[in-house]
């Protein structure tokens, strides 16, 4: 019985994806990364923001700590240029002096990252005993307004730092 068909010609096309097959797979992989983008930038903002406010953090917790061990008042303040306190943003970074004397310094914050504090104070000062002279409040939020995610730094008069994320959706200037 002939059927017409040679043998290796059947197999030939089964091997392979047909046209419909292939733009099927095509907008089902569509779908799925139209889905993830936005899961995707959220948790990279989320990420990015939790960094800077970990940075600030850990750095207030220096300046508490060196107060305490050198048993003097060291300062926490806005530094551009990374050697002396400076007006602006938390987000130009930011340094530890005690005294006149640099201990730390943090750079900028990235581009998309808003660092500001509730009183636009611009530097903090512990005591010896390792108290803040004031209380102070952070928001880290995302130079996006459409963004809502937020991480926000509070330091306590006594000097004890506790941060959490917030999803208020407004970002101070």
């Amino acid at each position: 019985m002939c059927t017409g068909v040679h043998p290796s010609a059947t197999r030939l096309r089964r091997a392979g994806f047909s046209l419909l097959e292939l733009m099927v797979a095509v907008a089902i992989a569509a779908v799925l990364l139209a889905v993830a983008a936005p899961a995707f930038n959220q948790a990279t903002l989320s990420s990015r923001l939790s960094a800077e406010a970990s940075r600030l953090s850990a750095s207030t917790r220096l300046a508490r700590g060196e107060a305490i061990k050198r048993n003097t008042n060291i300062t926490l303040c806005v530094s551009a240029n990374g050697s002396s306190c400076q007006t602006g943003g938390w987000e130009q970074g930011w340094i530890v002096l005690a005294g006149t004397t640099l201990l730390h310094q943090e750079p900028a914050a990235s581009r998309a990252v808003r660092v500001t504090e509730a009183d636009h104070k611009t530097s903090l000062t512990f005591d010896a005993t390792g108290a803040g002279a004031t209380a102070a409040s952070f928001t880290i939020c995302s130079a996006d307004s459409g963004a809502n995610q937020e991480q926000v730094l509070t330091i306590n008069a006594a000097g004890r730092v506790a941060q959490r994320k917030t999803q208020t959706g407004t970002c101070p200037t």
